[in-house]
């Protein structure tokens, strides 16, 4: 998974999908695996090429399914772009059963922005400068609806890790804008 995470964020999605599943294999996990191993023999070759000019240095894209697993625990996960080029991506099984979409998609939310934090951090190790507000598109209008109005009768079971979300927001650190599930 480490290695994944680290060297190949367009494989982390499917290398936690079938580490997942582990303990009961089924010829058609094992079809999903070898077809992972002709996509790495296929793209040994690639790269990134970082392009001049590129506006944006940051961008995260966050995203969760909603309960999708048989003990109903959802799924969450990020890309981030550095220049235009996907350069670190996670997705990992929420550790709590999410009550609604909108409270899977916060939990995600929450989980990127932490890492996208670090990763300009890192950036600015480089000597990269990284424009506040950082970009974030989140696709739940619901999940961004309540970055500004927290509806507490409703999510008062959030924890308050989650929340801090809001915070960045309030400061101006984090702007979360919409965008189409399409896109």
């Amino acid at each position: 998974m480490y290695v994944t995470i680290t060297t190949r964020p367009d494989l982390s999605a499917a290398v936690n999908y079938f580490s997942r599943h582990q303990t009961h294999q089924t010829e058609e996990l094992w079809k999903g695996l070898k077809r992972i191993l002709r996509y790495i023999k296929g793209s040994l070759d690639l790269g990134l090429w970082f392009k001049k000019g590129k506006k944006e240095s940051l961008l995260c894209y966050p995203d969760a399914d909603f309960g999708s697993e048989y003990d109903r625990k959802s799924t969450s996960g990020f890309l981030m772009k550095v220049f235009g080029n996907t350069v670190y991506g996670a997705s990992k099984k929420q550790t709590s059963v999410a009550l609604s979409p909108t409270e899977s998609e916060y939990i995600a939310l929450a989980m990127a922005v932490s890492d996208l934090l670090w990763l300009k951090k890192l950036l600015e190790d480089f000597g990269i400068l990284v424009s506040i507000p950082l970009k974030v598109f989140e696709d739940n209008q619901s999940c961004i609806h309540l970055l500004h109005k927290w509806e507490h009768r409703r999510l008062k079971h959030v924890d308050v890790k989650y929340n801090f979300v809001r915070d960045l927001t309030g400061k101006g650190i984090v702007d979360i804008k919409y965008i189409s599930t399409s896109q």
